[in-house]
This record gives structure tokens, sequence and C-alpha cells, in this order.
């Protein structure tokens, strides 16, 4: 089975496969051990567990930052500012005859 390993601030580390859920002994009982999550985060940038479900470990600001990156233009943007700034000229160059 697939579980999320978790550090000991509930961050997610790694997806781990194993036969059965690893224990530990607590109180000399066996018990799961909290740091191996079966629940699959959905929608975070840093998923943290909370000890009973996903939140998010990034703070708004952080995820400010990432969300305003300013991304370059692609390739057909700038054929088409390209194509632009040309008809732009010609059209100022047949004006001025």
């Amino acid at each position: 089975m697939k579980l999320l390993r978790i550090d000991e601030q509930g961050l997610f580390i790694e997806d781990v496969i194993v036969d059965k859920i690893p224990t530990i002994i607590v109180d000399e009982v066996e018990v799961n051990d909290p740091l191996y999550i079966q629940e699959t985060p959905v929608g975070f940038y840093l998923p943290k567990w909370s000890g009973s479900e996903w939140v998010e470990g990034k703070t708004q600001a952080e995820i400010d930052t990432i969300v305003n990156v300013v991304q370059p233009p692609n390739q057909s943007d700038r054929i088409k500012q390209l194509e632009n700034t040309m008809l732009g000229l010609m059209d100022f160059m047949m004006g001025g005859l």
C-alpha cells in the first residue's frame, strides 16, 4: 500500500510503498506510526498534516509570491507582438509618404 511519510512538524517528505502500516511502541502498546499517513493531500503547495487533516504549509505571502511570478511571453505571443510592431511601422511609413 502507498503511504505518505511526514516529518515531526507534519510536512510531507515522500511517498512510500509498504506491506502494512508501520508501528511504534507507546507505553508498551503497539500503535500505528503517526509519521505515516494514508490520506492523499490535494491542492496544496506544501502539504502539512495537522493531526487530523492536510492543511497548507506555506503562508499566504509565500503563495502570493509563487502565483504572482511574471511569466515571460511564449513564442506565439512574441510572434504576435513582432507582427503588430511591424504592421505599425509599415502603417507609419506608408502614412509618412
